[in-house]
């Protein structure tokens, strides 16, 4: 998924024919630009699907193998994130919010199979797109298992808002990541829908139109978890904890393998927000290193931007969380 030399799952699949096939099932609709004229074509999908649907976990399981995979091939502030949350959903249950940050991780590795770049690679060593079958059900298992997980981690966020404890004194980092972590997977479930809105290349050309619904809903919940972020974290923010301190430590358990993926995130995070409007990079966008994003102009990502980006660049160090 993604890049070709990522792990990979191995699945039994089977043929399938019929008249009563559905047309969305048969093709897909590719998009080439020929002398800067978008056009498209019809290329038939080929016919196999699973037997039977895969368990949720095997898909998660995939996801965590390529994540791992990743943390030691690339460098960036998602790859920081996705690597924090899954080492710390995968140590001690004492850890603060760790249920929480434990639902945040399977969400994201399922919403990484619904978003992400599924390649197949034939028994020949030859890669290609999956069939639009195989490709449907992956998307219909992530679906169903997300549903609960999604409504639970928006039920808990919904309590800290608006309950009397606030935060808590030892689940700053935890809830810093978790946020981050579900900001970072709403904006691309967003920016897949605008792609997808305005370049329906994965779909048959007699699809019946983008829902819109899909594309409002995704946006909501994306600014909704940044105000979240925005208001808890006003005046500080876990970037500035000093893991020197022991008792910061210990909010991570005192386990190197979690300090030193926070650290790696905090750096990252630094050349995430690095570009900044009024000081903006004379590098032109695409030829940016990897590991450093281009700032947010697109609309949906003001937001972000204004609330969140903006007033960190503007935050001086603060005393340790457990102070």
């Amino acid at each position: 998924m993604d890049y070709p030399d990522n792990p990979t799952l191995h699945v039994d699949v089977q043929d399938y024919f019929g008249n009563e096939t559905p047309p969305w099932l048969c093709c897909w609709v590719v998009m080439n630009q020929v002398d800067g004229q978008i056009e498209f074509h019809r290329e038939e999908s080929a016919r196999y699907a699973l037997p039977q649907l895969l368990p949720a976990k095997t898909l998660v399981d995939w996801v965590e193998k390529i994540v791992t995979h990743q943390d030691t091939r690339n460098i960036g502030f998602q790859q920081a994130v996705d690597a924090f949350i899954m080492r710390y959903s995968k140590s001690s249950t004492s850890l603060p919010m760790h249920n929480l940050v434990q639902k945040v991780h399977e969400l994201n590795c399922l919403t990484k199979i619904r978003l992400g770049l599924v390649l197949c690679v034939d028994e020949h060593g030859k890669t290609t797109a999956p069939s639009c079958a195989l490709h449907t059900q992956f998307g219909q298992i992530s679906k169903a298992a997300s549903q609960p997980i999604e409504k639970y981690v928006l039920g808990e966020l919904e309590k800290l808002v608006f309950g009397a404890s606030g935060i808590g004194p030892s689940n700053g980092i935890a809830l810093w990541a978790s946020l981050w972590c579900l900001i970072l997977m709403y904006r691309k479930l967003v920016r897949s829908y605008i792609a997808f809105q305005q370049f329906p290349c994965h779909v048959p050309e007699d699809y019946s139109g983008f829902p819109e619904c899909k594309l409002e809903a995704g946006t909501h919940f994306y600014h909704y978890l940044v105000s979240i972020y925005a208001a808890l974290f006003r005046a500080t923010s876990p970037l500035y904890a000093d893991l020197r301190v022991a008792a910061t430590r210990k909010l991570l358990n005192d386990d190197d393998s979690l300090v030193r993926a926070f650290m790696n995130l905090r750096t990252e995070s630094f050349y995430f927000r690095k570009s900044h409007p009024e000081q903006p990079s004379r590098t032109p966008a695409h030829q940016l290193p990897e590991r450093e994003s281009p700032w947010m102009t697109a609309p949906e990502d003001q937001l972000l931007r204004r609330m969140v980006l903006d007033r960190e660049a503007e935050l001086q160090s603060k005393p340790p969380l457990d102070k």
